[in-house]
């Protein structure tokens, strides 16, 4: 089986401005989303100048895609990883946007998720996915983008949509069949946490556009119903 990719989208018609100052707006999004993601990582381009890594010190190391506090356990495709410095990294962000006032940002952000892996009965905060030869790859992607050209946030799950989609990751760098019942409760605690990023932002629900990409439901009919049919429209409606 091979790798899709499947993304949920908020895109913001330019004659939209937002409700309230980007320096507050943008920390507020990734404030919201420590529910289910702990930034690690973040990368931060203001009013179009040089592009800003910020990571907390105990998250560097020989080894930069490992992070502080990261669990590789031999034989599981997935690493724990406890949310750590997600909390002091998103007040290093809104502080480092105070003191610019920026009229156009991106940022993008790689860090844990917290969902439930195929065969368990609880969600956990997971990493990433460490593949035999030891690469460990990004589990989630979150990019925000409000420029001349974009106007934009963005969810990415670059492994066929999982954990959102009934996939088992495998340390050979496949996928497998996974866990329709995981990845149902993984739907109902991620998804709903997207709705409230407008109200972070100042905008209302009819000022945005959600949308649902990528290559994914071929393979996935199923899962594909249940986000297109199901949670995005929740998503326009909240």
């Amino acid at each position: 089986m091979s790798l899709k990719t499947c993304s949920f989208d908020m895109d913001v018609p330019r004659s939209v401005s937002p409700g309230r100052p980007l320096a507050e707006g943008a920390p507020a999004v990734f404030e919201h989303l420590l529910e289910v993601f702990a930034p690690r990582a973040l990368w931060v381009q203001l009013d179009g100048r040089d592009v800003v890594e910020l990571r907390r010190t105990d998250d560097a190391g020989p080894e930069q895609s490992r992070w502080s506090g990261e669990e590789l356990r031999p034989g599981d495709p997935l690493t724990r990883c406890p949310p750590g410095p997600a909390a002091d990294l998103v007040r290093e962000l809104r502080a480092t946007l105070a003191a610019r006032n920026p009229t156009s940002l991106f940022i993008g952000a790689n860090g844990a998720l917290r969902h439930r892996a195929p065969g368990t009965m609880a969600a956990d905060w997971y990493g990433h996915w460490q593949l035999d030869t030891g690469v460990l790859l990004d589990l989630v992607e979150i990019r925000l983008q409000w420029t001349d050209d974009m106007r934009a946030f963005e969810l990415e799950l670059p492994h066929s949509g999982y954990p959102l989609t009934s996939v088992q990751l495998r340390g050979d760098d496949s996928v497998g069949p996974g866990d329709p019942e995981a990845a149902h409760a993984n739907r109902a605690a991620i998804l709903p946490v997207l709705a409230g990023i407008p109200g972070c932002l100042g905008l209302a629900a009819d000022q945005v556009r959600w949308s649902n990409g990528g290559d994914y439901a071929p393979l996935f009919p199923d899962d594909a119903a249940d986000l297109r049919g199901v949670w995005l429209p929740r998503l326009r409606a909240a």
